[in-house]
This record gives structure tokens, sequence and C-alpha cells, in this order.
């Protein structure tokens, strides 16, 4: 919690955690799939965490 100084740092912590909760982590309620998975959104990454990290790079940079 002491990252979460002020709104900025509490936002990208908070953004990373939504990606790592809806994309990476397995539920169990789910049937060991993510959320993603559960409603059928398939991404195509072999690699989650590393794909996910460069496609989020790239946006970063452009956007």
């Amino acid at each position: 919690m002491r990252s979460l100084k002020n709104k900025e740092t509490a936002k990208i912590i908070l953004s990373g955690w939504f990606v790592f909760y809806n994309f990476i982590r397995p539920h169990e309620s789910l049937k060991g799939k993510t959320p993603a998975e559960a409603v059928g959104l398939d991404l195509g990454l072999k690699h989650k965490r590393h794909e996910l990290i460069e496609l989020a790079t790239i946006y970063q940079v452009k956007g």
C-alpha cells in the first residue's frame, strides 16, 4: 500500500491488477478459465503475461 500515495500510482497499479485478474489468473469458479476466456474472448496468446506486457508497452508508446 505504500506505493498508493497518489491517484496516478493507484491507477497504474490497479490497471495492472485488472489485466492480471481478467486475462491471466484462472478462476476456480469459472472451472479454471479466466474471465476473458469464460466470455469467449480469445486473444490468441501463448505466453499471456509476457505478451500482454508487450502489447501494453506498444499501446502506451503510441497512445
